[in-house]
């Protein structure tokens, strides 16, 4: 683990472009965003190295995202744009190993240094939040494609559940 302390807060895109730069320097294979208030197995960070390594059309690949309650964060259901991967959620019998879907906010996110390669870092230009979509856009545009792999899930306390979840003092209820 490698920690890059900031002295200030220079914003979500920039601060994970130090990031993306040390794992270019480095030639990690892989880069993996995880935002501080989520969790996952580790076996869901090999799982989706292997199908990332199996599907090199794709730049990103994420789990489905929950809440830690097992229900499925609004807003990740709000963003997903694949007809077959809507229906099957409803099943919750899934067709495919990977969907393709235009956008997946960062949260939780594994690149493949491809996608870094080709893509480049987050522009700077936003400070927070739209740093994801513009980021998307501009993986589409270099041809890579962007997916869910439904069997994985993932945990994230966020803005829209985070009162329900903690207290005043911010500590887990």
């Amino acid at each position: 683990i490698k920690i890059i302390e900031s002295e200030i807060n220079i914003g979500f895109g920039q601060a994970n472009n130090i990031g993306l730069t040390y794992a270019l320097e480095k030639c990690f294979d892989y880069i993996m965003l995880l935002n501080q208030d989520t969790f996952i197995d580790n076996s869901t960070i090999m799982a989706l190295m292997k199908e990332l390594n199996n599907n090199e059309a794709y730049g990103i690949l994420t789990p489905l995202h929950f809440y830690s309650d097992f229900h499925l964060q609004k807003s990740f259901n709000k963003i997903i744009e694949n007809k077959s991967l809507i229906n099957d959620l409803k099943k919750f019998k899934f067709s495919e190993k990977i969907y393709e879907v235009p956008f997946i906010n960062a949260a939780i996110w594994l690149m493949s240094n491809k996608c870094l390669k080709t893509v480049g870092g987050f522009s700077p230009v936003f400070f927070h939040y739209g740093e994801d979509n513009n980021y998307c856009h501009r993986v589409i545009y270099h041809n890579l494609k962007i997916g869910i792999v439904p069997l994985l899930k993932a945990y994230h306390f966020n803005y829209e559940n985070q009162n329900k979840y903690y207290s005043k003092n911010n500590v887990l209820k």
